[in-house]
C-alpha cells in the first residue's frame, strides 16, 4: 500500500469511528433524557397530591368558618 491508500483507509476509519462515537452519544443523551423525563413525572404527581391536599384543607377551612359565621348570626339573634 502507498501513502495515499493508508491516508484513504485512515479516513474512512476516521469517519466510521466518528459516526459510530456521535450514535453513541446521542443515545447516552436520549437515555438521561427518559431519566430525566421520569424525574418531572415524579415530582408532578408529587406536586399533584400536594396540592390536593392544600384543596381539601381549604375547603374544610372555608366549611369551618361558615358554621362559625352562622352560629354567631344565630347567637346575636338570641341573644
Amino acid at each position: 500500500m502507498d501513502f495515499k491508500q493508508l491516508n484513504d483507509e485512515f479516513r474512512k476509519l476516521e469517519k466510521n469511528a466518528g459516526k459510530e462515537t456521535s450514535e453513541a452519544l446521542l443515545n447516552i443523551m436520549e437515555f438521561k433524557m427518559s431519566e430525566f423525563s421520569q424525574k418531572i413525572e415524579n415530582l408532578e404527581s408529587k406536586f399533584d397530591h400536594l396540592d390536593k391536599s392544600i384543596n381539601n384543607t381549604n375547603r374544610i377551612i372555608g366549611v369551618g368558618l361558615a358554621i362559625i359565621g352562622i352560629l354567631i348570626t344565630i347567637f346575636q339573634f338570641l341573644g
